[in-house]
C-alpha cells in the first residue's frame, strides 16, 4: 500500500502557523528598543486613540507631528483595544510586519530548482549571521531604534510588490491595483510609497538585454512612473516629510555599510542579474532588478538634494538601509546559486525527500534565519513589564486631581527601567516640549534630571525615603512628588 501524500499547500500553512508563534514570542512579546522612538510612537498611537481623528488637533500635545503617518499606529491601536495594551498592539504589528517581510522575500530568491533555492537560503543565512553587528538586516529597524512606522511601511511594501509581480492582468488593471497599492502604502510610511512606485514602473519596463517590445514597455514604463510617482509625492502622509528627513538622528546603520550596499547593488547587482537573467533558473529575475531598483532610487536622489541643497540629512538617507543591506545579502545568495560548482553542490547535499516542499518552506525558513540573526541575544524589554506599568499609570492618572499630572511631570518609578518609565510617560504623562526633554535626559547614557519638571511619578518606596513635605499625593503604589526630591531615584536597567 502506497504511502499517503503530503499536501505541500498544507505543509506551507502548517510551517508559517508554527513560525509565527515563535515569532509572536519573540518580537510580539519583548520591546529591543532602547532610544526615544517607542515612547513617541506609543504616545502618537494613544493620541489617535484619544482625539478620534488625524491629523492631529493643535491643541494635541503632540500637534507637531500631527500629519505623520497613521496606518501603522491605527492598526497598532485596534489590536491593542482587543489585547489590552495599545503598545502590546504595536509589537504584534511588528510580529506581522516581520512575517511579511519574509514571505515576500523568500519569493524573490526562489528558484525552480528546490536544491538551489535551499542552498541559497543557507548561503543568505550564513551572511546574515557573519555581519549581524552591523544590523542592517531587515528586522533591525526595531532593534536599538524603534522604526514603527517604517518597518510596517516594509512589509507593506514588499508584499504588495510581489503581488503586483505575479500578476498576469492586463495593464490597465494592474495600473489600477498598483495605484491603490501605492496610495495604501503611502498611510503607512510614505517613503516605502516612493519605493513601490519606482519598483512598479521598473517591472512595466522589464529590464534585459532584449529590445523585443521595447516601445510598449517604456510607454507602460512612463504611464506607471508617472501616476504611481504622483500618487506617492502628493500623498496627504507626505504633508510632514520635509520637517521630518531634516532631523538627523541616530541609526544604527552606518555611512559605509549604506554607501556599499547602494554601489554594490547599482553597479554590480543590477547588471549582473539582468546579464544572468535569460538563463537564470530564478521564479522572477525580473522582480528582484525591479524591487532592487526601486530601493536604490530614491535615497540616491535623496543623498543628491542634501549634497547640493542641503535639504533633509544623512539620517534620512540612510533609514533605506534596511532594504538596501538586504537586498544586498539576498543578491549575493542569488548569484552564487549561478556559479556551476556551487549548483552541483546544492544538489548533491539536498536532502531528497524535502525537495517537494521546499517552496512551502522558503518564506518561514528565512523568517527563522532573521529572528535568529537580528533578535536572540538582544537586550529586550518584556511586555508584559511595560504594560502592567501602563496599567498602573492609567489607574494613578484616573483617580483624584492626579490630571493635573499632563504637561509638567516625569516618571521616575525604581520598579520599573528607565526605558519602561519613558515609553509609558510618554503616553500618558501628556510632557509639554520642556518636559519632554527633562524626561529624554532619563534615558542612558545621561540619565540625569535636569531642572524643568515641577513633579516626578515615583515608587510609592521612593516617596516615603523623602522629606513627607515632597510628596503631593498617594495612589496605590505611586505616588506624584516634587521633581527637586526625586534628582536621586534609581532605575532598573534593561535585561
Amino acid at each position: 500500500m502506497p504511502a499517503p501524500s503530503i499536501n505541500p499547500r498544507a505543509v506551507q500553512i502548517f510551517s508559517i502557523a508554527a513560525v509565527s508563534i515563535i515569532v509572536f514570542a519573540f518580537v510580539g512579546m519583548k520591546d529591543f528598543s532602547v532610544g526615544v522612538d517607542a515612547g513617541i510612537h506609543h504616545a502618537f498611537a494613544t493620541q489617535l486613540i484619544e482625539q478620534r481623528q488625524w491629523p492631529l488637533p493643535s491643541s494635541s500635545f503632540l500637534a507637531s507631528m500631527s500629519y505623520y503617518p497613521p496606518a501603522a499606529h491605527a492598526v497598532g491601536a485596534a489590536v491593542g483595544l482587543t489585547i489590552g495594551s495599545t503598545f502590546g498592539g504595536m509589537l504584534v504589528v511588528n510580529a506581522v510586519a516581520l512575517i511579511a517581510s519574509c514571505l515576500a522575500l523568500s519569493y524573490l530568491l526562489r528558484r525552480t530548482s528546490p536544491a538551489e533555492t535551499v542552498a541559497s537560503l543557507i548561503v543568505l543565512a550564513i551572511l546574515c549571521a557573519t555581519l549581524r553587528k552591523h544590523r542592517f538586516v531587515v528586522g533591525n529597524e526595531i532593534v536599538a531604534n524603534f522604526f514603527y512606522g517604517q518597518f510596517a511601511g516594509t512589509a507593506a511594501l514588499l508584499t504588495c510588490f510581489v503581488i503586483l509581480a505575479k500578476a498576469r492582468w492586463q495593464f490597465p488593471l494592474w495600473l489600477t491595483v498598483s495605484s491603490g497599492f501605492t496610495f495604501v502604502v503611502g498611510w503607512f510610511f510614505p517613503l516605502s510609497a516612493v519605493h513601490l512606485a519606482v519598483a512598479a514602473a521598473v517591472l512595466r519596463l522589464r529590464p534585459s538585454l532584449r529590445l523585443e517590445g521595447i516601445t510598449i514597455r517604456l510607454l507602460e514604463f512612463t504611464l506607471t512612473a508617472a501616476v504611481l510617482s504622483a500618487i506617492a509625492f502628493f500623498h496627504p502622509a507626505m504633508t510632514d516629510m520635509k520637517a521630518i528627513a531634516a532631523n538627523d538622528g541616530g541609526i544604527s546603520i552606518s555611512n559605509g555599510t549604506m554607501a556599499i550596499s547602494v554601489l554594490f547593488l547599482i553597479l554590480l547587482a543590477v547588471p549582473l542579474l539582468i546579464i544572468v537573467s535569460p538563463r537564470s533558473n530564478l521564479v522572477d529575475p525580473v522582480a528582484l532588478i525591479a524591487i532592487i531598483i526601486g530601493v536604490v532610487v530614491p535615497p540616491i536622489l535623496q543623498f543628491a538634494l542634501l549634497y547640493f541643497f542641503g535639504l533633509g540629512s544623512p539620517y534620512a538617507v540612510k533609514k533605506a538601509g534596511f532594504l538596501t543591506g538586504t537586498l544586498g545579502l539576498v543578491v549575493v545568495a542569488v548569484l552564487t546559486m549561478e556559479l556551476a560548482p556551487f549548483k552541483r553542490l546544492a544538489h548533491a547535499l539536498t536532502y531528497r525527500p524535502v525537495v517537494p516542499f521546499v517552496g512551502s518552506l522558503a518564506g518561514p525558513s528565512l523568517a527563522l534565519i532573521v529572528l535568529a540573526s537580528v533578535y536572540v541575544g538582544r537586550a529586550f524589554t518584556p511586555l508584559s513589564e511595560i504594560s502592567r506599568y501602563q496599567d498602573e499609570m492609567s489607574s494613578f492618572i484616573e483617580k483624584g486631581s492626579a490630571k493635573s499630572l499632563f504637561g509638567r511631570t516625569v516618571s521616575i518609578n525604581s520598579n520599573y527601567n528607565w526605558h519602561t518609565n519613558y515609553v509609558v510617560s510618554f503616553a500618558q504623562l501628556h510632557p509639554s516640549g520642556e518636559i519632554q526633554r527633562v524626561q529624554n535626559a532619563l534615558l542612558p547614557p545621561t540619565v540625569s534630571l535636569t531642572p524643568g519638571a515641577e513633579l516626578a511619578v515615583v515608587a510609592i518606596g521612593d516617596a516615603t525615603r523623602m522629606d513627607p513635605s515632597c510628596t503631593k499625593w498617594v495612589n496605590g503604589n505611586m505616588a506624584a512628588v516634587a521633581a527637586t526630591c526625586a534628582s536621586d531615584v534609581p532605575a532598573k536597567v534593561p535585561q
